[in-house]
């Protein structure tokens, strides 16, 4: 999972959020990168929490979906970035 929030003093304390709970879901690798192995129901838990935590207009949150060695489609919550 892969996310970019931007800067400003509401999107600080959102990435912070949004931060923490990615870290009981997985590792943090580098800045805005985790590595996630969950099951069904967990990836679809984490997927409902982010949806809340985000402002979509202007947060951007990718989901890479990775299984049995090949990748699936990509997944975005809110604008994606350029």
């Amino acid at each position: 999972m892969i996310y970019y929030l931007p800067d400003s003093e509401g999107a600080n304390k959102r990435r912070t959020r949004l931060h923490k709970l990615l870290s009981g879901y997985g590792k943090w690798t580098q800045y805005s990168v985790f590595e996630c192995f969950l099951t069904g129901v967990q990836f679809v838990k984490l997927q409902q929490q982010v949806e809340k935590l985000i402002k979509p207009v202007e947060d951007s949150v990718r989901i890479y979906v990775l299984g049995a060695g090949r990748r699936e489609a990509d997944d975005y919550l809110g604008f994606p970035a350029t």
